[in-house]
């Protein structure tokens, strides 16, 4: 399902990943509680409404965080947590209806997906589905290039599992994706402080200012060094 505009564009234009930040997912909120705020704000204009939400009998935690974001108009719901179901019964449910197993979802570049309850799961979606996989990787690799410290996962970079795990067509899939991508070369610059101000100079104001290049600096897309000011492109 694709929309006019999608959180994986505005990741690749930004040139970033998926983030939390404070305990908050800002991917989350950003493309789809902001997004139905928005809905409800233009269409309900303050009327009261029902939210049902599928959090199962175990999710109490999700509920309680959910209720506290509720204001007057909102009444959220909770069905299978009412009916005492689990994640299981739900998917007995739907295997009984329906004849075959539902696989829990997620987007293809979560930064969440990687855990030690989630991880195999993660890897079948990925040799499933290599062409998704690779875009997930193309977007890490993106961030990378443009701040070394931004993997997909906090554990570990993705195109490291992926290389673990030896899922050569997942692999292959990345390769050619990366062939078939327009390049951009950008001159990256870092602001530092504290000690990572190894050397400095003062300008006119007084006001002191990091050495060339900054500590913290990074290779460019396609591992270009970054030039300094002035200097003659080699």
């Amino acid at each position: 399902m694709a929309g006019a505009w999608r959180l994986s564009d505005e990741l690749r234009t930004a040139g970033t990943v998926p983030m939390v930040a404070s305990g908050h997912r800002r991917c989350s909120y950003r493309a789809k509680g902001q997004v139905l705020d928005w809905w409800v704000a233009d269409h309900l204009v303050g009327r009261p409404y029902r939210h049902v939400l599928g959090f199962n009998a175990l999710e109490t935690w999700r509920m309680s965080r959910d209720s506290s974001y509720t204001r007057l108009s909102r009444r959220p719901e909770y069905p299978l947590a009412a009916w005492g179901w689990t994640r299981e019964d739900a998917g007995g449910y739907l295997h009984e209806l329906f004849g075959e197993p539902f696989a829990r979802s997620c987007c293809t570049y979560c930064p969440f997906q990687a855990g030690k309850t989630g991880i195999a799961d993660m890897l079948a979606r990925w040799l499933a589905e290599p062409d998704a996989a690779a875009a997930a990787l193309l977007l890490e690799a993106r961030a990378l290039t443009l701040n070394a410290k931004m993997p997909l996962f906090a554990s570990k970079a993705a195109i490291t599992i992926v290389r673990d795990q030896q899922l050569h067509t997942v692999l292959d899939a990345f390769t050619d994706l990366q062939h078939a991508t327009t390049w951009s070369v950008y001159e990256v610059r870092r602001i530092t402080t504290g000690g990572a101000m190894t050397r400095t100079a003062r300008g006119p104001s007084g006001a002191a200012s990091p050495s060339w290049p900054p500590a913290a600096a990074r290779p460019c897309a396609r591992n270009w060094p970054v030039r300094p000011p002035g200097s003659a492109r080699r």
